[in-house]
């Protein structure tokens, strides 16, 4: 969950949103398969079609086309289409296409054979030949490309992949800077970032290099978030808790009157209810610096009162029994086996869960069953600080051994168009999707009632590419087929959510990668031993000003300088 937001949207206006849409439908994280049905066979939808979010004036979630973007800043490039690029074909180093749970159940293993992809062909006049791996071996395929010195022209996810960064892919000779030719040749792209200061800083480094194409969120929101049983709260006559007594309140009740085991779900990764207390959050499974920025001074969790203020209060639920003694042998998936025994649906009181999965927890014969979102914080205040506002999520980089850069940006930019942001959010006109006379989306029967026999949301990934590594992510393309329960969560997390203390993707230097990697790997392996048994009480808590002082050994004080700089660098871009 690489995250998320600072909009605000007013709960009225998106209850009168889906208030307008026919034929709810849900989309299950894992869905059973039903028996298929061909879409002419289908049943006839109550109404013709499902229109798509238009909450536009009302929230700012509009679907800002190129022309507008252009509003903030003139346009001084265009590019026509199709280009001229007859016999050249550019290579693509990519991810097979994420179809979730419905990888292995549909036939589709490559954007390739997407009607979309092939249509930004046709438009384009360009020819791509497309290398991709499954999500499991995309670094280890990634590293041997590298490794082999033969790059594909286009590389989307180089960002996170490549072991120092974008910054040491450029100065290794791996990677171009795009600078001086993204503003000609991406110019609908381009248009888009300009307008928006902080994606103006996001997508450059520090000496202002721009080192790829971003993929870009049009808005701010959270669709993910901690949820509560609301239905026991009501048999209770509990309000829902905004600050840690009440919730300790709440999940002691949940136990002794509930008959809830564990009401808190912490599993191995320990991540749970810490940016309440304003921190980032430490994954002891997978480690990484939980950095944080308050104001203008870059901290480290582990240097804070606040992170030992949460540790006593977890200690506290361990000892009253509100948290799984086994939980660091609780996987972070949910629906793992591994957390059968938790029996999950009545079992558990409180969880975090994006809003595309509520459905499946509401798929159970518990009468009166239900969830609701809440925002726990130390001061009570209900504001979360902590998660990213950043609309960026990913980036294609364009090779030292392209030999037609220019030509990469025309066909990238294409998909920042009006015509291939629709396309890219919503599949072909026509097809999956028409535009009524008052210029709204609405879906056609062929996607509300598809073969499959899935929900509309998931059948979407069968034809669109939202989430690959360049094009614009209209947020809003299928909140129509939400239910009220996940729209409502939606709504309320953006509306809890400020993203003051997250602090932005940063760029290092080469020398400040090397210490970063030196440095880091030891402290994160060091407290990730630690943290368990301090919730435990396996070690007092009252050794903990030691402890931090002990980080000292692995130079945790030269960490939070070096990212203090490239903060102070990112606030001069």
């Amino acid at each position: 969950m690489k995250k998320l937001l600072a909009l605000i949207m007013a709960l009225a206006l998106m209850a009168a949103l889906f208030a307008g849409c026919a034929g709810k439908t849900q989309e299950p994280a894992e869905e059973v398969p039903a028996e298929s049905v061909s879409a002419e066979e289908a049943p006839p939808a109550e109404e013709p079609a499902v229109k798509a979010d238009e909450v536009g004036t009302a929230t700012e979630h509009d679907i800002q086309t190129a022309g507008e973007a252009a509003d903030a800043q003139e346009a001084t490039h265009s590019i026509s289409y199709p280009l001229d690029a007859e016999g050249i074909t550019l290579t693509v180093f990519t991810n097979q296409p994420a179809l979730g749970p419905l990888t292995g159940r549909i036939p589709i293993e490559s954007h390739g054979e997407y009607e979309t992809w092939q249509h930004s062909l046709e438009c384009t006049g360009v020819d791509i030949e497309l290398t991709e791996t499954s999500m499991m071996t995309s670094t280890e395929q990634f590293n041997l490309m590298v490794a082999s010195g033969e790059y594909a022209d286009m590389i989307t996810g180089a960002e996170s992949q490549y072991s120092g960064g974008l910054t040491k892919a450029f100065d290794d000779e791996v990677i171009i800077d795009l600078a001086d030719m993204i503003q000609e040749n991406c110019p609908d792209y381009w248009r888009y970032v300009a307008a928006d200061e902080h994606l103006a800083r996001d997508t450059k480094d520090d000496s202002g290099r721009i080192y790829g194409v971003y993929s870009i969120y049009d808005s701010a929101v959270y669709i993910e978030g901690y949820l509560m049983r609301g239905d026991w709260l009501d048999q209770l006559g509990m309000d829902a808790p905004t600050d840690f007594d009440q919730l300790t309140e709440v999940f002691t009740a949940f136990k002794n009157e509930m008959g809830c085991e564990y009401p808190a779900f912490v599993n191995k990764t320990t991540v749970f209810m810490n940016h309440g207390y304003n921190l980032a959050g430490f994954d002891v499974a997978t480690g990484g610096l939980p950095m944080s920025v308050d104001g203008v001074n870059v901290k480290c969790d582990f240097q804070q009162d606040a992170y030992r203020d949460w540790l006593v209060m977890m200690n506290d639920w361990y000892n009253k029994g509100l948290i799984d003694p086994n939980f660091m042998e609780t996987s972070n998936d949910m629906f793992s086996g591994e957390t059968e025994r938790l029996n999950l649906i009545n079992q558990v009181g409180s969880f975090t869960q994006m809003s595309t999965s509520l459905p499946t927890f509401y798929e159970n014969e518990t009468p009166g069953y239900g969830l609701i979102p809440v925002v726990v914080t130390a001061d009570g205040s209900g504001i979360n600080h902590m998660l990213s506002d950043t609309l960026v999520f990913s980036s294609t980089v364009v090779s030292t051994q392209c030999e037609y850069p220019e030509l990469a940006l025309q066909y990238m930019n294409w998909w920042y168009t009006d015509e291939g942001q629709m396309c890219y959010n919503y599949g072909m006109e026509g097809t999956h999707y028409t535009v009524n006379e008052d210029g709204e989306v609405e879906f056609t029967d062929l996607v509300i009632n598809n073969d499959l026999g899935i929900s509309p949301t998931l059948y979407m990934r069968t034809f669109t590419i939202a989430g690959f590594g360049w094009g614009r992510t209209i947020q809003s393309r299928n909140w129509c087929f939400y239910e009220d329960y996940a729209a409502n969560a939606v709504n309320f997390w953006t509306e809890h959510n400020d993203g003051a203390y997250a602090l932005p993707a940063l760029s290092f230097t080469t020398e400040e990668s090397e210490r970063i990697a030196q440095f880091s790997a030891d402290v994160c392996t060091y407290v990730a031993e630690r943290i368990p048994q301090y919730i435990t009480g396996d070690i007092a808590i009252d050794t903990w000003d030691s402890f931090v002082q002990e980080l000292e050994q692995f130079n945790l004080s030269e960490l939070v300088s070096i990212y203090q700089a490239a903060y102070d660098r990112y606030l001069g871009r």
